[in-house]
């Protein structure tokens, strides 16, 4: 009989979910790190993103995806890009990374993102943010359209935290 691995975030991420999440109740079923970013500890359960997507160490990927199962519902699959990546220094920053691993994870794995989260991100003056309800994170809005802001090519709302 096999042990199960807990899987262990990195410690925004980790932050993130739970406050998301710990009302409804969570566990995470996989879980892949930009190992340019983060160590991964052989014990934390985390996997390589790059090694994941089957990428060279000069193509862009988000800082993390997950799959988590959230209240025994069905996984939704999330994607973050965080502040503290040494690339990242605004929202549009942050899309192009969270799109180019949508876009990935679609072609190599045939997964659909639920939610690309951008964390901590410096906001553009055109844009807000808006809680819906349903909806762990607050959607990114344009404040001359009032409509949310998609990832580039999908109708995938951007999300921040």
């Amino acid at each position: 009989m096999t042990k199960e691995i807990r899987i262990k975030l990195p410690k925004p991420f980790r932050r993130i979910i739970d406050n998301a999440f710990r009302f409804k109740g969570f566990k995470i079923i996989e879980a892949y790190v930009d190992e340019r970013e983060y160590p991964i500890n052989t014990n934390s359960g985390l996997k390589k993103l790059r090694i994941f997507l089957k990428i060279q160490d000069d193509e862009s990927v988000c800082d993390c995806y997950c799959k988590v199962v959230i209240g025994g519902g069905q996984p939704k699959h999330i994607i973050f890009e965080h502040t503290s990546s040494k690339h990242n220094k605004s929202i549009s920053d942050a899309e192009k990374q969270l799109r180019c691993t949508a876009k990935l994870l679609k072609d190599v794995h045939d997964i659909n993102i639920n939610y690309p989260v951008a964390c901590r991100v410096p906001m553009d003056a055109l844009l807000r943010t808006k809680r819906i309800p349903d909806c762990p994170f607050e959607v990114v809005y344009s404040t001359w359209s009032q409509k949310p802001i998609n990832l580039e090519g999908t109708n995938i709302p951007l999300m921040w935290v």
